[in-house]
């Protein structure tokens, strides 16, 4: 009697490849070999690895633009931030028409005025400026920069480096180029760096004209104790900002005069003081003896 054919459920089912262990031992024989004709089932094929299928067919242009997102939102999630976009700033762009040569001969005059006026040692013209050497830029950013910082240039740090180094602390909105710096004179360099002089030049005549408004101001009498204790304030602050800076110069010289400076002003406010309470003391004195006067004309 021939054995009994397996049913097509067992032989689709998920056991249909151990379904010999079910059968009798005759028919072990005949069981793979019914099965070999069988066709797998369609999921069977996705069960390759998925590293070996990506090796085998290269990614998609969409999978690539995924993965490369991905990895650079790994990149980013790692630091916190993306360090790529983080190191890329916007250079800023400088409003005034330094090209410009109407706008150029402007700063020159009022350059060649300023560094006239002021005492500038070398020789100094208009048509100097017009097509300036690297020396005269040097001596001229030297002379400006001196009246700010007395101790430019005394050997510790290089030129290009210091005058990159004073503008941006005193707060120059427009990066000065170290490499223009060591081509000053050239035609490509010389608008901006004629743009900075010319800023410079203006920075230190703000500050010239405040510190002449502070020494005015100390020698103006006040009329108040309001008045009075609003300009104590002011110079004292503006002490305290002096001497911060002559300490960090190491300029004791400085010190010594910003400090002569303040108690010369102390005591001639305490001056006026002294002089005010006379004059009401005076001025007290008579009034008292004004009504004892007109007491004594009463009772008489």
């Amino acid at each position: 009697m021939p054995p009994p054919i397996p049913s097509r459920r067992t032989t689709l089912g998920p056991v249909s490849m151990n379904s010999g262990a079910y059968l009798g031992a005759g028919s072990r024989a005949e069981t793979p070999n019914r099965a070999s004709k069988l066709k797998p089932p369609r999921s069977r094929v996705s069960m390759l690895p998925r590293v070996g299928r990506e090796n085998i067919a290269p990614p998609s242009p969409a999978r690539s633009v995924v993965s490369t997102a991905t990895a650079s939102s790994r990149r980013r999630s790692v630091g916190g931030v993306d360090h790529r976009r983080a190191s890329t700033s916007v250079v800023k762009q400088d409003p005034r028409p330094v090209t410009d040569k109407i706008y150029q001969n402007i700063c020159i005059k009022r350059l060649v005025e300023y560094l006239v006026k002021t005492g500038y040692d070398y020789p100094i013209s208009q048509k100097t400026l017009a097509r300036p050497s690297g020396k005269d830029f040097a001596n001229i950013v030297g002379f400006l920069l001196r009246k700010i910082d007395p101790t430019f240039q005394d050997g510790v740090m290089k030129f290009e480096d210091e005058v990159a180094m004073h503008f941006k602390a005193m707060g120059y909105p427009f990066p000065v180029s170290k490499t223009a710096l060591v081509a000053a004179g050239s035609p490509h360099t010389w608008p901006t760096l004629l743009a900075a002089l010319t800023w410079l030049m203006e920075h230190i005549t703000c500050i010239e004209a405040e510190m002449d408004e502070d020494i005015a101001d100390t020698n103006k009498p006040f009329e108040s104790l309001d008045e009075l204790e609003g300009k104590t304030d002011k110079a004292f602050f503006k002490f305290l900002s002096g001497t911060y800076m002559a300490f960090l110069r190491g300029d004791q010289a400085l010190t010594d005069q910003l400090t002569d400076g303040l108690f010369e002003m102390f005591e001639h406010d305490n001056m006026i003081i002294e002089r005010e309470i006379d004059r009401a003391t005076d001025l007290n004195a008579a009034i008292v003896e004004k009504m004892n006067h007109l007491s004594q004309e009463s009772e008489s």
